[in-house]
């Protein structure tokens, strides 16, 4: 068996209780979200970020960071990017509660065109009473992973 390498299909499996055999099934979004995903990606790649964008079931797309991230002006940063795209943040205090991830359902529109003048901008603003390293320093830390 072929394993799946398109990371905008999502592949599954139902439970049929009538066969007692597992069903595969795949989703995949529609081709809006598929366009976000694939520049969000290239985003992420360019810019080295420990990231990642993924469909998951129930037309939902997560959007994650794949590292844990302990600093405070690199995690608001990560934050900051990531609700750029207009995507809600979720959090599990039981199952990850150091992880920074956000989800959209795959028919709202997911903003794909980072404006790092507005990113540098709510980062300097939400970090200016703090000590710490300045935005290069800090992004060049979380790229440099």
């Amino acid at each position: 068996m072929e394993t799946p390498t398109d990371p905008n299909i999502y592949h599954y499996s139902t439970y049929d209780s009538v066969t007692g055999k597992y069903i595969p099934q795949t989703y995949t979004p529609p081709l809006q979200a598929i366009g976000a995903m694939n520049k969000i990606r290239h985003f992420i790649k360019s810019n080295k970020l420990p990231m990642d964008i993924y469909p998951i079931g129930a037309q939902r797309i997560n959007f994650i960071v794949k590292t844990i991230v302990n600093e405070p002006r690199e995690r608001r940063l990560c934050k900051i990017i990531m609700s750029s795209t207009g995507m809600f943040r979720l959090g599990s205090i039981m199952w990850a509660p150091r992880a920074i991830l956000y989800q959209a359902q795959d028919w709202e529109e997911i903003e794909s065109d980072f404006n790092m003048e507005q990113i540098k901008a709510e980062w300097a603003r939400k970090c200016q009473n703090e000590p710490g390293p300045d935005f290069e320093t800090t992004w060049n830390n979380l790229i440099n992973r």
